[in-house]
Order: structure tokens, then sequence, then C-alpha cells
């Protein structure tokens, strides 16, 4: 069983990293926001934690940017009727800390979000990711020692914002994975703050982001 690679970045595909680990070529299939940070190590060294999976006809590696993604991932994989393309779909599309937050919250409507997710199955999701909602703080505070497990508390009882905020984003075509992290630490911040200031806090700092770039 493949756990952990190390190895130059060969190749960034459509569906994944080539890595080469002394000579050997290991093709794992990965977030889209992973694959893009590969795409501009092409010859650089990378990390990969690995999960591996074999079929009857097939043996297939997926590739994480972590241990805690890597826990994750085996436990969303667990749930009856996700496998690892889906898995792989809901990483691209909330990320990480993203899925730990909407699993902590029961936010179905993230879930929903991600290409191949539906009503059924975002409540799936939500209902068993609730029911671990020890383990999933766990995680990121395994992730980011920084993280203040208790905040997650607070943003149950703000989800409406947060949906309202998010959709609102979405709509002026920024992308969840880009929105989310950033509503949610606002959240955190000023938990009483307004709608419509907080759209405007948001908007501000992704102006601000695009300037940079």
């Amino acid at each position: 069983m493949i756990v952990y690679l190390k190895g130059s970045v060969k190749k960034a595909t459509a569906e994944g990293i080539v890595l080469d680990v002394q000579g050997v070529g290991y093709l794992a299939l990965c977030p889209t926001p992973l694959i893009h940070k590969a795409g501009a190590m092409l010859g650089e060294l990378m990390e990969l934690w690995c999960v591996m999976q074999t079929r009857d006809d097939a043996t297939t590696l997926y590739g994480l940017e972590s241990f805690e993604a890597r826990t994750l991932f085996l436990t969303i994989t667990r749930i009856p009727g996700v496998g690892g393309r889906l898995a792989l779909n809901l990483f691209s599309h909330l990320g990480f800390q993203g899925l730990i937050d909407a699993g902590v919250s029961g936010d179905h409507d993230a879930f929903r979000q991600a290409e191949g997710v539906g009503p059924k199955m975002a409540r799936r999701l939500s209902l068993e990711l609730k029911g671990q909602e020890k383990k999933l703080l766990e995680m990121t505070a395994a992730s980011d020692p920084f993280h203040d497990a208790s905040a997650s508390g607070v943003l149950t009882t703000l989800l409406p914002h947060l949906h309202d905020a998010l959709n609102a984003l979405v709509g002026l075509g920024y992308t969840q994975e880009e929105t989310r992290p950033l509503v949610t630490h606002l959240l955190k911040e000023t938990p009483d703050l307004p709608l419509e200031a907080l759209l405007q806090k948001a908007l501000q700092r992704l102006a601000t982001k695009v300037g940079r770039a």
C-alpha cells in the first residue's frame, strides 16, 4: 500500500500529478487546486499523502496535500455511495477546511455545490459528517495549531449569513474555493457583521488579492 510519496513533479495533467520518485513515475489523481499548484512546480520536489484503491479491473492512487487531508478523504469515502472520484470533487470545490466547516455545521447546501452531489447525497454527507464533529475538529487542530475550534459553533449560528454571502459571491463569478475561507474568516472576526457589510468586506479583500496577483 502506498501512503506517502516524495518526488519531483514530472507532469500535471487534467486529472492528477505525475511524480518522479527515484526514476519511477507515479500518477496520483488529485484535487484541482493541488494540480494547479503542481503545474507551477515542474521539476521541483513535492509531497503527496496517498490513498490507494484497488478494484477488480484497476488500481487507482489518490493524492492529497497533507496527512490530515488524507484522513478526511478516508472518512468521506467510508460513507456509503461516496467513491474516490466524488471525494475528489468535494475537495476540489470546497477544499480541506471548507469540507470541515460544512461537515461540522451540517451545511448540506455547501456539499451540493460539488459536481455529482445531488440532494440525497448532500443530506447523507451532512448527517454522516455532523455525527463525527469531534473527529473533524481534531483534524483541523492537527493541521492548524492556531485554529480556534470554538469558532465552528459560531459558524453554525451564522450559517444563513454564510450561505447568503457565498451565493452572492458565486453569482458575481467567484468560486467557493476562494470565497468560503475568506467569508468564514470574516465571520470569525466579527460574528455580528451584517450581510451587506460582510459582502463589502469580502469584495474589498478579493479585489486586493487580484490586484496583488
